[in-house]
C-alpha cells in the first residue's frame, strides 16, 4: 500500500508538471508578438523600403534610441497617439510618435516615386534610418499588430 501511494503521488506530480508546462508554453505563445512577413506588413499598410535610408538630420537625434513614427497632420497625430497608448508596455517603451512636418519633407525628398501629396507616415529605426512607411487608410488594430512585430522582431 505504501509503494502504491508513492506511485500515485509520483504520477500526480508528473501530470501537474506536464499541465503547468503546457500552460506556460501556451501563455508565452499568446503574449509574444507575432513575426509578420513582408507581405503581411504590406497587407497591414506598411511599405518596407528595400534599403533603409539614413535621414539627414535625424541620425542619433534622440539619445534613448527609439523607433520613431513621424507624423505631421493633427488627425494623424491623434490616431497614432491612440495606437501608441494601445501598445503593450514593452513595445511602447521603444516607440515615440514625433510631430514634425519638416522631417516628413526631408523623407519625401529622399524617396523616389512617391509624390509629396501622398499621405504616408514614415517609420525610423533607432539609428535614424527610414525603414518604411504606413500608407492610408490607417487601421488601428493593424497598426498595433504591425508596430509590435517591427519593434520586437526587426
Amino acid at each position: 500500500m505504501n509503494e502504491q501511494q508513492k506511485n500515485i503521488k509520483k504520477t500526480l506530480f508528473i501530470l501537474v508538471a506536464v499541465m503547468v508546462t503546457i500552460l506556460v508554453l501556451f501563455l508565452n505563445k499568446i503574449t509574444t508578438p507575432r513575426y509578420l512577413s513582408n507581405i503581411e506588413l504590406k497587407i497591414n499598410g506598411l511599405v518596407l523600403i528595400k534599403e533603409s535610408k539614413a535621414i539627414i538630420g535625424m541620425e542619433h537625434t534622440q539619445p534613448d534610441a527609439l523607433w520613431r513614427i513621424i507624423v505631421k497632420d493633427k488627425d494623424d497625430v491623434l490616431f497614432f497617439s491612440d495606437v501608441y497608448q494601445s501598445l503593450k508596455t514593452s513595445v511602447r517603451e521603444n516607440v515615440a510618435v514625433v510631430d514634425s512636418a519638416n522631417v516628413t519633407s526631408l523623407i519625401y525628398s529622399q524617396l523616389s516615386g512617391i509624390p509629396e501629396n501622398t499621405k504616408i507616415i514614415p517609420i525610423l529605426n533607432p539609428s535614424g534610418e527610414l525603414i518604411g512607411y504606413f500608407k492610408k487608410p490607417f487601421d488601428k488594430n493593424k497598426a498595433i499588430l504591425t508596430l509590435s512585430s517591427i519593434v520586437t522582431h526587426r
